[in-house]
């Protein structure tokens, strides 16, 4: 992707003396006629956070004290595209989007999200000033009463529920090591679009050697931070784990070496998991990416710890299943991501939807 300025930029003179008003872009206007408009519309929200985003054929003027961004496109070419953004105070900027049909949307939002971002930070120059505003933008009457906010069109608290397969593996002593158990988890998470995170995990998993099968039931509170960037997301998040346990063997006698009572497994688990995500219909999300745990648990009783399962075989005793100690646990998550204030209403409505689009009124 290049970006490159207009062809015949402004005099110095012309944009050095004229008064430039500074302040965040509150609305964006797509021009209804833009080519390709649902790809780069789709693309705009998921880099572009707290303001409405709404076509020109559905946009109001910007009351006093706003500022509004009209967006429109000039000569297409197979390979190039003219991009104009013009501000509802009269300065203009125009760039010439080098990217061929089928990923001029995604260079189109991107190069929208990052001019918008310079504009805000007065760190570019207007390439024209007092240019003739489009129709949408032109000034409204003056409201008799202070205008209601903008609603963003990306929210900025999340309901999310996820599930996910696990790979156990126990690690450092005491054996047995390697693969300790296989099973899956649902989480269910309360987050922010950046910041903190509060989550609810509970896992199932299993494994059967020799005749002797194992069950483990984990339940884990975890906190932690989420930061995004477009399409990709890192989530990290620490918090504490109890682990109930089964052993089943018909018939067959139970020794456990290193431990006089049986009592659930205490411990604390850290997790890393960067996700990709997917933009749905009614603002929801989908998200998939890898998990990598590091969980660490023991017995807490008197004489408990690590607890190891062991079987007589003739005079000797060989390791079975090993539970606690140190483990790591590698995942496949697939979730699904609603503002929380619609899962609440959803739920209330008994799960059937309601459209409501995000825009400038």
């Amino acid at each position: 992707m290049l970006l490159a300025p207009a062809a015949t930029p402004p005099s110095p003179g012309d944009v050095a003396t004229a008064p430039i008003a500074r302040g965040r872009i509150n609305g964006i206007v797509l021009d209804a006629q833009m080519p390709q408009l649902d790809e780069v519309e789709r693309g705009l929200l998921l880099r572009i956070d707290g303001r409405g985003i709404v076509r020109s054929d559905r946009a109001r003027p910007p009351r006093t004290g706003e500022l509004f961004a009209y967006i429109e496109l000039g000569h297409i070419e197979s390979e190039a595209a003219e991009l104009a953004l013009i501000l509802s105070d009269g300065r203009a900027y125009r760039r010439r989007i080098l990217a061929p049909a089928a990923e001029r949307p995604r260079e189109l939002a991107t190069s929208i999200a990052n001019l918008v971002a310079a504009i805000e930070e007065d760190s570019v120059t207007p390439d024209a000033l007092d240019v003739p505003l489009p129709e949408p933008l032109r000034t409204a009457p003056a409201p008799t009463s202070a205008p209601p906010p903008l609603p963003p069109s990306v929210p900025r608290r999340e309901w999310g529920l996820s599930m996910r397969g696990d790979v156990i593996a126990a690690v450092g002593a005491p054996s047995p090591q390697g693969l300790a158990a296989g099973g899956a988890s649902m989480i269910a998470t309360m987050r922010w679009r950046v910041g903190p995170t509060l989550g609810v995990g509970l896992r199932g998993a299993g494994l059967q050697r020799n005749g002797w099968g194992l069950a483990r039931v984990r339940v884990d509170v975890t906190g932690g931070w989420n930061r995004r960037s477009g399409a990709f997301e890192l989530a990290l998040a620490a918090g504490l784990s109890v682990e109930p346990w089964l052993i089943v063997r018909n018939g067959a006698a139970l020794s456990l070496a290193d431990t006089r009572r049986k009592a659930p497994l205490i411990g604390g688990v850290l997790r890393v998991a960067p996700r990709w995500s997917r933009l749905l219909a009614y603002e929801r999300a989908l998200v998939i990416g890898p998990v990598l745990e590091l969980a660490g648990s023991a017995m807490p009783t008197r004489d408990g710890g690590v607890v190891r399962v062991r079987e007589r075989v003739g005079t000797q005793t060989r390791d079975v299943f090993r539970l606690g100690g140190f483990e790591i646990i590698a995942g496949l998550e697939l979730g699904l991501w609603m503002p929380a204030p619609k899962a609440e209403r959803l739920i209330a409505r008994g799960g059937r939807p309601r459209v409501r689009r995000a825009r400038p009124r």
